[in-house]
């Protein structure tokens, strides 16, 4: 008798487990958060969690544009704004399209695989810009993120709503209450993001006006309220040298695709305010892979000496991507 009523109460558990997951699971699928279900047709970044990259690749596969100008790289890239880059480096050419497809925390074999994307998608790659950043484009072997789109990282459809789904719920630790009520409807306001529609530049839209100066100007409040940056030795501080067999790989496949399309590129070595520098044997090497291509913002210099226009060790306030826009429309690589 107490084996049934044992039994009966682990039943009713499970069947209340059951129901109450499927509900979760319905919820999770209409919201589309990830737009991994096709409900929400926009495919427009909207949250905190959602990778740029996933995003700008959904886009790619439903546009009608015909880009031919792109934008590689990190975080870092973000200042990199396309509209700026067709004013000012193509003089607001009709005939240049250009797409910032970047990624948090974007590393070498990431880039690789975007462009190797681009190329089979029958796009252009007229005119490329590769920003790297000394401190994570090498890491793991310069690998694919995890969380990057199934296009690029080769995963199945079923792999990456899996891995989503892990990443809303079990993975997002304390910002879990924030995810339900956003899972609800709740919080449709907090921690949206949102990207131009036409160069797919984040939490940016460019000026129908022309007043791209404007646009690069951040206010001395966020300024004010950063937190303090360490005190520097004036130096440059190298990094380890990290490029191996699978790195130089992704480096040679980037250069024979560039080949493939001759490309017009550029490789900017990014600029941090903890003046860090690629390794001595790591520069040399993509001195000679891209070389008369690379321009070099990392060390001490003009750029990385200035405080007042990084926001942390690593990223940096709009202006200083005018800056290293402007020094490339300088050159003669796109001309």
């Amino acid at each position: 008798m107490e084996f049934k009523l044992f039994f009966r109460s682990i039943i009713r558990k499970v069947g209340v487990f059951f129901i109450g997951f499927t509900v979760l699971v319905l919820f999770y699928i209409l919201r589309d958060v990830y737009c991994d279900f096709g409900i929400d047709k926009k495919n427009e970044v909207k949250y905190y969690f959602n990778n740029i990259s996933d995003f700008s690749v959904k886009k790619l596969e439903r546009t009608k544009t015909n880009y031919n100008t792109f934008i590689f790289g990190s975080s870092r890239s973000v200042p990199l704004y396309a509209c700026y880059i067709k004013h000012k480096i193509f003089n607001d050419n009709p005939k240049v399209h250009p797409f910032h497809f970047a990624n948090w925390g974007e590393r070498i074999g990431g880039i690789c695989k975007k462009l190797e994307y681009l190329d089979r998608k029958n796009f252009q790659l007229k005119n490329i810009i590769i920003l790297l950043d000394n401190n994570i484009c090498f890491l793991q072997n310069g690998d694919v993120k995890q969380d990057e789109s199934p296009i690029i990282s080769n995963k199945s459809w079923l792999q990456s709503v899996s891995n989503h789904f892990l990443i809303f719920f079990y993975y997002s630790g304390e910002n879990l209450p924030k995810n339900m009520r956003i899972l609800l409807g709740f919080e449709e306001k907090i921690d949206l993001m949102f990207v131009d529609k036409y160069t797919n530049d984040l939490n940016h839209y460019c000026p129908k006006n022309g007043d791209f100066d404007n646009m690069f100007i951040t206010p001395q409040n966020v300024i004010n309220n950063r937190k303090e940056l360490p005190k520097r030795s004036g130096y440059a501080i190298k990094q380890p040298d990290r490029i191996n067999k699978i790195i130089l790989g992704y480096l040679s496949r980037i250069k024979k695709t560039l080949r493939k399309h001759n490309s017009k590129y550029s490789i900017l070595f990014s600029p941090m305010y903890n003046q860090r520098t690629f390794g001595t044997k790591d520069y040399l090497i993509l001195n000679k892979i891209f070389k008369g291509h690379i321009i070099d913002f990392s060390g001490v210099n003009k750029i990385t000496n200035s405080q007042n226009e990084y926001a942390d060790i690593t990223h940096y306030f709009p202006s200083i991507g005018k800056k290293m826009i402007d020094s490339l429309s300088n050159t003669k690589i796109f001309h």
